[in-house]
């Protein structure tokens, strides 16, 4: 069969043609969606690295947040019993009363583990007397005013008769939150002044112990007899904070020789071991400085005996933090402090006077705890600028410093300021 050379140039293109139209279906095509798949795989993995060269830059941010944060947590649960022991709480109570001479009988509830009690007020005000429009009117007062007392009044009536409960306050559990917690009933017998001391004992001890329900009653000229609940309240500790509080040291002896016997129990001596308890010394404020590779922040600033540790300000920084404290006292005589570091302030509102408090002693006295240097790769330390604007001399006591490299540096401005080092 002859062949034109025409139709070999047809057949030529034909076959082009389904060469170019298979590549496109069997090869082209398959490459494309392989590339589109890689150039998504591609945007992935481009989005997964920016993520974690995000959380890399930020790792040292939030090293700093989680130290400061474990830092407010150990200073906000440092009062709060790490686990309720009931033999301690008996050495404990039994101290107590007898520090205040009072005497006293103690009974345990179970212990529990729930939401905290909080007691809401459910007050409501009494209504007026009926003469009380007569006596607005002869004041006169306002009709419109009357009207609307007297409408608010009545409302007030109808709540006030729909309330329960004989001492005005209904009993909140808060389930979301739970705590082990166990409660003492103590009745006690002795004179109005030992139980005030008693309950002064109880709030300068270092472990928060809740008193309620308080009722007494005169059993002679001289002594009052009575009983109060006492609550216990135990949260779990990060770290290693009150890892001994489990620890026992009774050495001495303890018990009777003989049952109907004078005994030894007079010689009860210590209590529950308080290892962190501090030496009282009069300071206004304290400041401690630690190397950048410690558990606790490199700055932590506060006021002496602040329970609740709202005045407490962190910082943790591996280079120089700048810290500045200022005293201010008015024209009424009284005294404000406030400080700020690189990123936080306290008080918030920075540009106010400050926060009131009452100097201990003729001076405002601080205290600053540091520590040694730990190599020449350790920077962290603090620039403290004082600045004082009272009558007081600002004295700074620095403890434990390095000699050679000091962690602290400080600067003063306005009335004197004192720098002792130890």
């Amino acid at each position: 069969m002859k062949i034109s050379e025409r139709e070999k140039y047809l057949l030529g293109i034909l076959l082009a043609v389904l060469v170019v139209v298979g590549y496109y279906e069997f090869v082209y095509t398959k490459q494309i969606k392989k590339i589109d798949g890689l150039k998504t795989q591609k945007i992935g993995v481009e989005s997964k690295y920016n993520e974690i060269m995000s959380t890399i830059n930020t790792m040292d941010s939030k090293k700093e947040n989680l130290k400061i944060l474990n830092a407010k947590i150990e200073d906000k649960s440092k009062n709060i019993y790490p686990e309720l022991i009931q033999e301690k709480l008996i050495l404990e109570i039994d101290e107590l009363l007898k520090s205040s001479n009072l005497k006293g009988n103690i009974n345990f509830s179970k212990l529990q583990v729930q939401g905290i009690e909080s007691n809401k007020s459910s007050y409501q005000p009494l209504p007026n007397s009926s003469l009380q429009s007569l006596a607005d009117q002869y004041n006169n007062e306002n009709s419109k005013n009357n009207s609307a007392s007297s409408s608010n009044q009545a409302s007030s009536s109808g709540q006030i008769s729909q309330q329960t409960g004989n001492d005005g306050q209904t009993k909140d559990v808060s389930a979301g939150n739970t705590a082990q917690q166990i409660k003492v009933t103590l009745s006690f017998k002795g004179t109005y002044s030992n139980l005030s001391s008693f309950i002064k004992n109880v709030e300068v001890r270092d472990k928060r112990i809740v008193l309620s329900n308080l009722s007494m009653a005169q059993s002679n000229q001289k002594e009052i007899s009575g009983s109060l609940t006492m609550e216990f309240y135990a949260v779990p500790k990060i770290g290693d904070e009150d890892s001994n509080y489990s620890n026992w040291l009774l050495n001495n002896k303890y018990g009777k020789g003989s049952p109907f016997g004078d005994g030894q129990m007079s010689t009860l001596a210590t209590t529950i071991e308080n290892s962190a308890k501090e030496k009282e010394e009069k300071s206004d404020f304290s400041m401690i400085v630690k190397p950048i590779n410690s558990d606790l922040p490199t700055l932590t600033i506060g006021k002496d005996k602040d329970q609740s540790r709202t005045s407490y300000l962190y910082a943790d920084n591996p280079g120089i933090e700048k810290l500045e404290v200022t005293f201010t006292k008015d024209k009424d005589g009284n005294y404000y402090y406030k400080y700020k570091t690189s990123k936080n302030s306290y008080p918030l509102q920075y540009t106010t006077k400050g926060i009131g408090f009452t100097p201990s002693s003729n001076d405002i006295m601080f205290n600053i705890f540091s520590t040694l240097r730990q190599g020449n790769d350790d920077k962290a330390s603090v620039e403290l600028k004082v600045i004082n604007n009272t009558d007081k001399v600002v004295s700074l006591i620095v403890n434990g410093d390095d000699a050679t490299n000091p962690r602290v540096s400080i600067t003063g401005e306005g009335t004197a300021v004192n720098i002792t080092k130890r």
